[in-house]
């Protein structure tokens, strides 16, 4: 994002001329879906010690710890509506980005699971030409290439998308205009050849759920994920309304300064397959424990994500600084810690940030988000270090 940094600041000017609204803290009313005993918890002095040495750094965190018992640690500090002077809660929603991803993939192999598609199907066998006919590659790609990101189709978050995100306040466009930021770009590589991260290859994926269940992505969202697994903070945003009123408010800062509401700016990142999750962490661990005991999807589908992460060769620093050497495989990225494998994703937009990370042998898992972007050079690494030491916290 370092080729941005002038945009950003230009943003900030534009943003830095407007008072922020005051908006009701009625909006932010809310309640976690689980009981929460998080006090009484035996590692709760040793995470707050950890995530508190840490605020500071963000306007606003939240933190849920599932340790391997199954019991979930969860917290939050700062606000969530600095105008407002919202507190952040535990069960206040944020944007999730790019982790939003795991639950497009888990979606895709429900559909497996039914026998209503396959990951070996093409892309071409489900969307029609009107729309992929001027995306590289697309006529010959399968899905199992657009979840683990082999196929070469490029990236609609390009510099002119990015642009338009900055100059057009509010900008709301559908799914399929999101695409067409990638027609005519080359293809990064032949399919199946190499992995290259590209955002395109899961707003393809949403687009497909919809039309194998004639639903709304977001009403998917709803129907396969949220209600199975009791989860009343997990929302998608949808096209006219990408950022859920009662989520945290984004904002960003350069370099140290001002942090500024950037939420006319931010609508732009959501709404898609690739990034359009709302909730809070505990609903996301949530999400991770069904995903991994088969609440949402077969053992097969689930060892066939994280196999695919174990094989699938990534070799680049999507996952940020800390996370070391990254593979990705069916909607997971796998991490390397302390000679064990790690999976989940991580997720990153114009101003909300957040790490999901699970072992699965252990059934720990830990997720962090932040309402927050601050350009600073140690920025990535901070974060990134927090987490691996709640990890082991959680593992002790």
């Amino acid at each position: 994002m370092s080729k941005y940094i002038s945009f950003f600041v230009l943003l900030l000017c534009l943003s830095s001329c407007q008072k922020d609204p005051i908006i009701p803290s009625t909006t932010y009313d809310c309640e976690l879906s689980f009981e929460n005993n998080s006090t009484e918890h035996p590692k709760h002095a040793a995470f707050l010690s950890e995530v508190e040495a840490f605020f500071g750094q963000t306007p606003g965190m939240q933190v849920a710890i599932t340790s391997a018992d199954g019991a979930t640690w969860t917290h939050a500090l700062g606000q969530a509506d600095i105008a407002s002077n919202i507190p952040f809660a535990s069960c206040t929603k944020t944007m999730i980005g790019s982790v939003s991803k795991v639950i497009t993939a888990a979606l895709i192999l429900q559909l497996q699971d039914e026998g209503l598609l396959s990951i070996e199907d093409k892309l071409s066998d489900w969307l029609d030409v009107s729309l992929i006919g001027e995306l590289a590659n697309a006529d010959q790609v399968t899905l199992r290439q657009l979840l683990n990101h082999t196929s070469g189709i490029p990236d609609y978050l390009n510099a002119r998308q990015f642009i338009n995100s900055v100059n057009i306040p509010n900008l709301l466009e559908t799914q399929e205009e999101k695409l067409k930021y990638a027609y005519g770009e080359n293809a990064t590589n032949a399919p199946g050849a190499r992995y290259e991260y590209s955002n395109t290859n899961y707003v393809l994926l949403g687009l497909i759920i919809e039309k194998a269940r004639d639903m709304d992505l977001w009403d998917a969202v709803n129907q396969y994920i949220a209600t199975p697994l009791g989860l009343k903070n997990l929302v998608m945003g949808t096209e006219q309304n990408p950022i859920p009123a009662d989520c945290a408010r984004p904002y960003l800062s350069i370099r140290g300064g001002k942090y500024s509401d950037i939420m006319e700016h931010a609508v732009a990142d959501a709404a898609t397959g690739d990034g359009g999750i709302a909730t809070n962490m505990q609903d996301l661990n949530a999400f991770f424990a069904g995903l991994m005991n088969g609440s949402l999807i077969s053992s097969d589908a689930f060892t066939a994500m994280v196999e695919g992460a174990i094989t699938q060769g990534g070799g680049g620093s999507y996952g940020g600084p800390g996370f070391g050497e990254e593979f990705y495989g069916l909607g997971l990225e796998r991490y390397n810690r302390n000679n064990n494998f790690v999976f989940g994703h991580t997720g990153s937009t114009s101003s909300y940030e957040a790490y999901s990370v699970f072992i699965p042998e252990s059934g720990v898992i830990v997720s962090v988000a932040f309402s927050a972007l601050s350009f600073t050079e140690d920025r990535d690494s901070e974060r990134s270090d927090m987490l691996w030491k709640l990890v082991d916290i959680a593992s002790e």
